[in-house]
């Protein structure tokens, strides 16, 4: 990625900034674990910091 695509990473999410890893490890966590997620079944979970518009 060019430095100026860098420079705007992360802009257009409502917090203005790119996710950190500790922003999304807890999402990562829980899926892996059977104990937090064994009734979650076929679901798309989307850490997004926000933004809606996924295309």
């Amino acid at each position: 990625m060019p430095r100026e695509g860098l420079a705007q990473l992360g802009s257009e999410a409502p917090l203005h900034r790119p996710s950190q890893p500790e922003g999304i490890a807890p999402t990562y966590v829980s899926l892996a674990s059977d104990a937090d997620s064994s009734y979650t079944v076929g679901e798309v979970i989307a850490v997004t910091g926000g933004i809606v518009d996924t295309r």
